[in-house]
């Protein structure tokens, strides 16, 4: 969203890599911790299983740096630096290719957790105990999950501090 002021930006002595991670993080801070304070109200509200409780918070604290990441390297390789609006941007190219991305990831992450979560609600309905190749199986598919992520954030980043040291503006 710096637009025409990159050139500011880019002037300024400031290294890439830094500006890179302080977008970062002022977009990860705030959606991490409303996003957890709304994911461990709605779970206490409704009661879930600690499990779910353990699994929705952590699934959506990787997800909250995958996403800003995505965000920051795909804004990075397809700048709208003429854009005056953020609505120009979000509908855009780049905006584009960024939603297909992150609809991918996010489905993704929820085909990856959609067994686990099965196993633990069907032995839960049944009152049967889950046998150690059931749980073995939800670690397995958890590590997945957590690999996906840590691809997503670790290709991400890097691309996205190339892309945005290349920028002229």
């Amino acid at each position: 969203m710096e637009g025409r002021a990159l050139w500011l930006v880019k002037g300024a002595p400031l290294p890439a890599r830094r500006l890179f991670w302080a977008k970062f993080w002022v977009g990860a801070l705030p959606m991490l911790v409303f996003g957890e304070i709304l994911v461990l109200a709605t779970n206490t509200y409704l009661q879930v299983m600690p499990f779910m409780m353990w699994l929705s918070a952590a699934t959506l604290c990787g997800m909250v740096f995958a996403i800003v990441a995505l965000a920051l390297a795909v804004g990075a390789t397809y700048p709208n630096l003429d854009a005056d609006n953020a609505a120009k941007v979000a509908a855009s190219a780049g905006g584009m290719v960024y939603m297909v991305l992150c609809l991918s990831f996010i489905g993704l992450v929820v085909v990856l957790e959609a067994w686990p979560v099965y196993e633990v609600f069907n032995s839960r309905f049944r009152g049967a105990a889950i046998s150690t190749n059931v749980w073995m199986s939800v670690a397995a598919s958890c590590a997945a999950v957590v690999g996906v992520v840590l691809a997503v954030v670790i290709v991400s980043i890097r691309h996205g501090i190339r892309r945005l040291e290349q920028i002229e503006p």
